[in-house]
């Protein structure tokens, strides 16, 4: 016997191997999917982690719904911050006998007109 023939005899016994051990796989695992009890135990988690999930999203969006309210509370003190700040350089700059708008109309910013009016 040649060498050709060995590897050939060797791999025929390999495949045959390979394929009655996929067989048997195949069969154990065709036959325990279909019981009834396996089935319905699958259901029963799946369902569990269906509810989880849902509880998660729930969570989820009550705490996005959350974030969002303190974002629009958060947008709403900032801008209430900014007139204030705006009433404010109007007082001092009718307190000093300018009008901070006119610095304004004159093309110098609020902060430049503060930064100015800052060294007195």
């Amino acid at each position: 016997m040649d060498f050709n023939t060995a590897m050939l005899i060797i791999v025929a016994v390999y495949t045959c191997f390979a394929y009655l051990s996929s067989t048997r796989q195949a069969e154990s695992l065709s036959t325990k999917g279909t019981e009834p009890q396996s089935i319905a135990s699958d259901n029963a988690e799946l369902a569990k982690e269906f509810i989880q999930l849902k509880e998660n999203i729930s969570t989820l969006q009550a705490e996005i719904d959350r974030l969002e309210s303190l974002l629009e509370a958060y947008k709403a003190e900032d801008q209430e911050d900014k007139l204030c700040l705006i009433e404010g350089m109007k007082t001092m700059g009718k307190f000093l006998g300018q009008d901070s708008l006119s610095a304004e109309a004159d093309g110098e910013s609020y902060k430049g007109w503060t930064e100015r009016r800052g060294s007195l």
